[in-house]
């Protein structure tokens, strides 16, 4: 890994035209952070987040992790950071000169160099930009780039048969095999002017002219390849977003590593098993769970899958629920912390599986970005405009996301009858008639849900959509139902909770807003509630 406290991470494991780049709005900035202080390394103009506002980066030195403050784009903007080498990338107003930094307390500026001075006048190359898969809007889908180091020009053809391989792979990966068509992937390729990487674990070393500067041998371990942060980021920041970064390296040697920046892996045969590893450490934050050769020194390491005392674990839910084969087991990475299995997972040693742990973090981590299960609903507003006869039929339908595998559940009720009408996977539509519930105006109520039982943690399921639709039905006699104009009791509004009765919605992300009709309409709230159960 990239960061000296936590783990090293060197083991496992249809294209459209370039896209064009848009006119710069902020500038990128990329700053370390380590026991020395703090400097901007570098900056350039960017396009990725529109006029963003002068922020105060907070650092502490007494923590480990950023707080969760991002522009649109995930560029952090402020938070806790331990200052351990660690690099962060933040977006300003163009034209800034100086960063204001607070480091435990203290308030202090950082210069921040023009993009003129740091590239000397020249202008960088640009990258060509493949989408490789398009699933859904940026903001509501996780995006993956693949990045190109050591191909030469005439070897895009190779890189992108690369990044399909990858690809290949991940879909017969649990999580990766049912969440993948809820992704978007980007493939950037720059040339080098030369093949493969740098060889420092080599006697003679040997050295190579490419885009990133990779190396293997970073940090005196044969098989840790590592690359140039700054320019792994710029070089991303081309793609239409880049939630997770991997630099494919066309070296057939043995070595990768992954970090909380990027995730890097080499040709070698097994880059499918060391691209999925890898990503196991950027995407999800996981630790690896093979012996890593020394203690923690009492160091307390947040890991989703590794733990430094054998009780209170962040899987003790699956250890309740009798997980097979899910426990503390000693060693993982430091001799004196703990793992869940045995040896089960992609995270200790090559193989085609994820522990139930570590693709739970991975699952939550992908529907995290995830905005809503479904696409829309019909009639678009939740209310059927005109009455329905007694004996009359209406339609109602709701729009899913794909996933591989079994479909989404999907769930309808009667409301006031407190009634569970249908379900089933992708039960996308249902026909319903007066004679099925009663007269006047009635609720009917769709749920979506992911019923697999890999995020344990939120049973039963990873994410939660709901919509009312209100029908109104006439008596039996063909006349509207005058005796309830009064009557407020089928609004469909729900008390407390998620869903309410109008204001504001508060939930991040949006996606569906709640719409109050006018109150001379009786019981024409539309509910739209949608629950992450990411934590």
């Amino acid at each position: 890994m990239r960061r000296s406290l936590l783990l090293l991470l060197f083991m496992v494991p249809l294209l459209a035209a370039p896209a064009a780049a848009g006119e710069p709005t902020s500038l990128m900035v990329v700053v370390r952070a380590d026991a020395d202080g703090v400097e901007v390394v570098s900056a350039r103009p960017s396009d990725r987040a529109p006029d963003p506002e002068p922020v105060v980066m907070e650092l502490s030195t007494l923590r480990t992790r950023w707080a969760d403050s991002r522009t649109p784009d995930g560029g952090l903007v402020g938070g806790p950071l331990l200052l351990d080498g660690s690099h962060v990338r933040l977006f300003l107003p163009l034209g800034t000169d100086t960063l204001s930094v607070r480091v435990d307390g203290q308030l202090q500026a950082l210069a921040v160099p023009s993009a003129d001075d740091e590239r000397g006048g020249e202008e960088e190359p640009e990258p060509e930009v493949f989408t490789i898969q398009w699933s859904g809007v940026i903001g509501e889908r996780q995006d993956i780039v693949f990045l190109s180091e050591g191909y030469l020009e005439d070897q895009r053809q190779s890189f992108l048969a690369d990044v399909r391989a990858n690809l290949d792979y991940l879909e017969t990966l649990e999580p990766y095999d049912r969440y993948l068509p809820l992704i978007n992937v980007y493939a950037l390729f720059l040339p080098s002017d030369e093949e493969g990487a740098d060889h420092l674990e080599t006697q003679p070393q040997s050295f190579a002219d490419t885009a990133l500067n990779c190396e293997f041998g970073a940090y005196g371990i044969a098989h840790l390849l590592d690359c140039d942060l700054n320019r792994v980021l710029n070089l991303a920041s081309n793609a239409p977003a880049d939630d997770v970064r991997v630099v494919l390296v066309n070296d057939p040697a043995y070595g990768g590593s992954g970090g909380p920046d990027f995730a890097v892996a080499s040709t070698h045969e097994e880059m499918p098993r060391l691209v999925a590893h890898e990503m196991g450490h950027s995407d999800g934050e996981l630790a690896d769970e093979y012996d890593g050769g020394y203690g923690s020194g009492g160091a307390q390491v947040e890991s989703p899958n590794c733990h430094w005392e054998d009780t209170g674990l962040p899987w003790d839910h699956w250890i309740e629920a009798d997980s097979p084969g899910v426990d503390a087991f000693p060693v993982c990475w430091y001799t004196d912390y703990f793992r869940p299995t045995d040896d089960a997972c992609m995270m200790r040693t090559l193989q085609d599986t994820f522990c139930v742990v570590c693709r739970e973090q991975l699952a939550r981590t992908i529907l995290y970005h995830v905005d809503s299960l479904v696409v829309g609903i019909d009639p678009a507003d939740g209310v059927v405009e005109e009455p329905i006869p007694w004996d009359g039929e209406v339609t109602l339908s709701v729009d899913l996301l794909e996933v591989n595998g079994e479909g989404l559940t999907v769930i309808w009720d009667w409301v006031e009858g407190d009634e569970e009408l249908a379900r089933g996977p992708n039960l996308d539509t249902l026909v319903i008639g007066g004679l099925d519930l009663e007269r006047g105006v009635q609720t009917v109520r769709v749920r979506v849900q992911d019923r697999i039982n890999w995020i344990l943690e939120d049973v039963p399921w990873a994410m939660v959509f709901e919509a009312d639709f209100q029908v109104e039905f006439l008596d039996s006699g063909g006349d509207d139902d005058d005796d309830d104009d009064d009557d407020d009791g089928g609004s469909g509004c729900t008390s407390g909770g998620e869903g309410g009765c109008g204001g504001d919605d508060d939930d991040d992300g949006g996606g569906f807003s709640r719409t109050a009709l006018p109150l001379a309409i009786p019981a024409l709230l539309l509910g739209l509630r949608r629950r992450r159960s990411y934590s």
